[in-house]
């Protein structure tokens, strides 16, 4: 959960307080959560609602610019091989700054967090068939935007 709230918000600290906040928002919502739903997207939800709460009040741009030096990137799982090919984080940075909200987010929870797109659609409030368009887009968007090796050489 931190390492989500993390991505979203790009600092340790208040990424720290969001999870704890989160946590506290499901123990005092957990009557009203239904077990026909996944408990994991419910909390999910309550992350994404606290992190657009969080960014409505200080009126952050949430974006990755410094997501990649965190700790805990050295876990993230590349999407394909054009990714796999980057020697430039900076370009990384850069690339993933420039998607919607949205598309950060879905990329962020399928390969930072490896959830499958079903899994996404419940956590975000969307159809499956949507989340992998999103997922789609946001990858050609990747692929253009980041330059591969062999472009560079």
């Amino acid at each position: 959960m931190y390492r989500y709230v993390y991505y979203r918000v790009r600092n340790d600290a208040d990424a720290e307080d969001l999870t704890s906040d989160v946590f506290m928002r499901a123990l005092r919502a957990i009557s009203r959560y239904e077990p026909r739903q996944a408990f994991l997207a419910w909390l999910y939800r309550i992350a994404r609602n606290a992190v657009i709460d969080r960014s409505r009040r200080t009126r952050i741009q949430i974006s990755f610019e410094d997501a990649l030096a965190h700790p805990g990137v050295d876990q993230v799982v590349e999407p394909d091989s054009a990714l796999l090919a980057l020697s430039d984080k900076e370009a990384v940075r850069e690339a993933l700054s420039r998607l919607t909200p949205l598309q950060q987010e879905v990329i962020v929870l399928r390969f930072v967090e490896g959830y499958s797109t079903q899994e996404i659609a419940a956590f975000v409030g969307k159809r499956e068939g949507t989340v992998r368009g999103i997922q789609f887009r946001a990858l050609e968007a990747l692929r253009t935007l980041i330059p591969s090796r062999e472009a560079l050489a």
